[in-house]
């Protein structure tokens, strides 16, 4: 009886497949598994999901068989300082600039949560390409909430116990990180995700102690390493 029959099994046979994804990061990390699960919940083709190392050459190959690309997506985690991110959409660009001009459509950078630092970092950095329709779209905007050491108390009862939590996890985090015992960009987040902890985060949250240091240390949330 075709009444009774699933709804959803025509959305799937019918899932878009002219929106181009991709990620910022390399193969294996956070960026590719969000990817995966932004196709499935927005009903995406998974041939949509184009590692970037290959995109030119499949996007055209695509085009090739009929199809009309309407949007380029990026996918990402988190844009702490920005700078990792610029790099790779700026090599991105660069690598595929005749058939991102040729394509003329938006480019979107969508991440999970994003500081204000890092997104005036990536907004400064792609207005180099300005033939590029490009945005950086976030879910969550990083609050002092967010952050071991704000401006301000923040989440401590005073400055003065700020300051002792601060100098501590400095100290700790040196047996880790010694260039960036506070996390990445000296940013002190207070960051974690399912799949992976940033190394913006608090280093004594996401990674043992070095194997010459003199004290050990093992984290709550062990970052991958790849």
């Amino acid at each position: 009886d075709q009444q009774h029959k699933p709804h959803r099994s025509q959305q799937y046979q019918d899932r878009r497949s002219d929106v181009l994804l991709t990620y910022a990061d390399g193969e294996g990390k956070s960026g590719q598994f969000y990817t995966s699960k932004y196709a499935e919940v927005n009903e995406l083709s998974a041939k949509s999901i184009i590692a970037p190392y290959q995109f030119s050459e499949r996007v055209r190959e695509k085009m090739g068989a009929g199809l009309k690309p309407a949007t380029l997506i990026f996918l990402d985690d988190l844009v702490g300082t920005g700078r990792s991110l610029t790099k790779n959409l700026s090599d991105f660009v660069e690598e595929n600039e005749g058939l991102l001009r040729e394509l003329d459509v938006p480019v979107t950078c969508m991440v999970l949560a994003v500081t204000s630092d890092g997104d005036e970092s990536v907004r400064t950095a792609m207005r180099d390409f300005d033939w590029l329709k490009f945005d950086l779209r976030y879910v969550n905007l990083v609050g002092p909430e967010n952050q071991a050491f704000p401006e301000g108390i923040g989440i401590w009862a005073d400055i003065e116990e700020k300051e002792r939590a601060k100098s501590l996890c400095r100290d700790l985090g040196a047996h880790i990180y010694p260039h960036n015992p506070l996390g990445f960009g000296g940013q002190g987040l207070l960051i974690n995700f399912s799949v992976n902890c940033p190394n913006n985060t608090l280093p004594i949250l996401h990674s043992p102690s070095r194997a010459d240091a003199n004290r050990d240390w093992h984290p709550l949330f062990p970052r991958a390493i790849h």
